[in-house]
């Protein structure tokens, strides 16, 4: 079995290419469809993983289903049968690797929330004791629980790599009422995330969410589409994407993505780490 790294689609509009999505235009719904390309700090490997779309894909509806009742979401079915009668000549290769969604404008901020002292907030809290620039305590060791998740935006880049940012700077960008929305938001999101994950052996130890509004709708939704949360399972290190809540008719979007990361050790006092239950065979079931 062959890895699937290009998708065409002939006579659909495509809308954009990611390093692991294609996005085609279908009118007032987008079509997204998950390749088996393999990404990592931004550089796309020669070499696919074969069937990673679908187990991609799958995991996004997982995560959408089970938090439908919390948070609306941009999925609108996984299942080709309601699909648009075009797209039945390519039922072959979207099956299990694409997703019919609604479409939105997304804001031009990356909201992250940390609960691990890991990756480049670790490094920054090595140097000056801080995280994105707010002052933490002492005494934390490397992949340390935080006493409380904290709230880091940084912006979105188009190109090149995302600059992280104050609340400040990110109000100033959005507005100082949605800016709020954005952070409360995106705290409760990873927490209900966070808590399931601990439930099957996983950690999130931190995670990106886009927020986005949107487009056909008669009172303006707001729509989140998450990015990695780095989670550790002791005593490695796993990249996962996952999704959650909203807050008041807010909508949240999430994408999920299984990714291996770079192997790692917990805390060094024991007393740091966190129990982690053993994992189920399956922890998303």
């Amino acid at each position: 079995m062959s890895a699937v790294t290009e998708i065409n689609i002939p006579n659909l509009k495509k809308f954009k290419s990611g390093k692991v999505r294609e996005v085609y235009d279908l009118g007032d719904q987008y079509l997204f469809v998950a390749s088996d390309r393999i990404s990592a700090f931004d550089v796309v490997m020669p070499d696919g993983i074969p069937n990673k779309g679908q187990v991609l894909n799958m995991i996004s509806k997982f995560w959408f289903n089970r938090t439908n009742n919390l948070v609306n979401n941009h999925m609108i079915s996984t299942d080709i049968e309601d699909f648009p009668e075009e797209l039945n000549p390519y039922k072959d290769i979207l099956n299990g690797r694409s997703m019919l969604v609604k479409k939105a404008e997304l804001l031009p901020v990356e909201c992250i929330v940390r609960g691990y002292l890991i990756g480049s907030g670790w490094k920054e809290y090595k140097q000056s004791q801080t995280i994105g620039g707010m002052s933490l305590r002492p005494g934390y060791e490397m992949a340390g629980k935080l006493d409380e998740p904290i709230f880091t935006p940084s912006t979105k880049a188009d190109e090149g790599h995302d600059e992280n940012i104050s609340i400040d700077e990110m109000n100033d960008i959005v507005g100082l009422e949605l800016g709020k929305k954005l952070e409360a938001i995106s705290i409760e999101l990873y927490k209900t995330a966070a808590d399931f994950a601990l439930s099957k052996g996983i950690i999130i130890a931190d995670t990106k969410f886009e927020f986005g509004i949107v487009i056909k709708v008669s009172a303006e939704d707001l729509i989140n589409v998450v990015r990695r949360p780095i989670c550790t399972t002791s005593p490695s290190m796993s990249s996962t994407r996952i999704q959650s809540p909203t807050l008041n008719g807010w909508s949240i979007i999430i994408e999920i993505a299984p990714k291996m990361f770079a192997t790692l050790s917990l805390a060094a006092n024991a007393s740091a780490r966190p129990v982690i239950p053993k994992p189920a065979i399956n922890p998303f079931k």
